[in-house]
């Protein structure tokens, strides 16, 4: 078990007299031990990183203790020293290791550091100020954290809540993001996007996506070496790349056959060596096939694959070694990154 410091638990109070903001900036641990009367207990370098219902900045580690107090549903506070940084929490919620951060539960303090808001009754969302002869209660968070489609949270230290804050998020993966990256807290109480997370176009115009691949099937009767470099050149002028069709599983398979409407190559042949079937888009040997009945049977002047039904006097369309100069349509694909 880990032996903590004198300065990794401190055991403090404070008179209920004290001026805060005229002490303790920077948390100066010798001004902690003056008028020393009640316990708050520190966690170092622990922190809470859910339920932030409020985030200060430019004060010290006292200012966040009342700052907690007049705060409606306050549990506990986060404090950042290197940065001045001060979280105000909600529900307590299980830590997390921080380097530079310190926890401290809010029962542990004295209450009477709230001054006249010590009592107060202020709903959710509010907190209490003094306006010289009574408590009143303001609104100073957004009760709901903001629902964000899509999107998770950019915020370093997690996402916080105060009214007027506008807090940074960035899209999952497979979504772009439109408009400026952040939700503000209303006024109100709620929360005001100002972007949206919309999937990222998988496929150019024309082609299809199914199963993380892109397709885009041709009618234009040419041969199967033609077809090779009619994939390449088709998927844009910019971004070469494409190839002839690769079927890799039996889903993939029933959806292409799904789509055709005539005889078209595939990227699947024995040009180079007779028997040994390859893939022109990466030269592996095919895991999976679907060839007709008596199927290959073209030997050395049938090496190119095609889809075929009607030229085969078939009822459904399967895989066919025919003559490479045979005049086809073709299926091209490529991988979405």
């Amino acid at each position: 078990m880990k032996v903590l410091s004198v300065l990794q638990i401190c055991v403090i109070s404070i008179s209920g007299g004290l001026g805060l903001k005229a002490v303790c900036h920077k948390d100066n641990l010798d001004c902690w031990t003056q008028n020393i009367r009640q316990q708050g207990i520190l966690q170092f370098e622990r922190c809470q990183s859910t339920d932030i219902l409020r985030r200060l900045i430019r004060i010290s580690m006292l200012e966040c203790v009342k700052e907690c107090m007049i705060t409606s549903h306050c549990t506990g506070i986060n404090y950042r020293h290197l940065w001045l940084m001060c979280d105000i929490l909600g529900d307590a919620k299980d830590l997390t290791s921080e380097m530079n951060c310190v926890y401290s539960a809010i029962k542990t303090w004295d209450k009477s550091m709230a001054g006249e808001c010590e009592y107060h009754t202020c709903n959710n969302g509010d907190k209490c100020f003094f306006d010289g002869e009574n408590p009143k209660c303001e609104p100073a968070f957004c009760v709901d954290s903001p629902y964000a489609p899509n999107a998770v949270s950019a915020e370093r230290f997690g996402t916080y809540r105060n009214i007027g804050a506008a807090v940074k998020f960035k899209c999952e993966h497979d979504y772009e993001m439109k408009r400026q990256p952040y939700s503000e807290c209303q006024p109100s109480g709620q929360w005001e996007n100002w972007f949206l997370c919309v999937e990222k176009e998988k496929c150019s115009d024309e082609w299809t996506f199914v199963s993380d691949k892109c397709y885009f099937i041709v009618y234009e009767n040419v041969e199967w070496q033609q077809a090779v470099v009619c994939c390449y050149i088709r998927l844009n002028v910019k971004e070469y790349g494409g190839h002839l069709a690769k079927v890799e599983s039996e889903l993939e398979d029933s959806w292409l056959i799904s789509q055709l409407t005539d005889d078209a190559w595939i990227g699947l042949n024995d040009i180079e060596n007779e028997g040994l079937w390859h893939w022109i888009s990466d030269n592996s040997r095919p895991n999976y096939t679907n060839w007709l009945l008596a199927e290959p049977n073209g030997f050395e002047t049938e090496n190119c694959v095609n889809y075929c039904k009607d030229y085969c006097e078939k009822k459904f369309y399967g895989w066919n070694d025919g003559k490479c100069n045979r005049l086809l349509g073709y299926i091209c694909q490529h991988h979405f990154i």
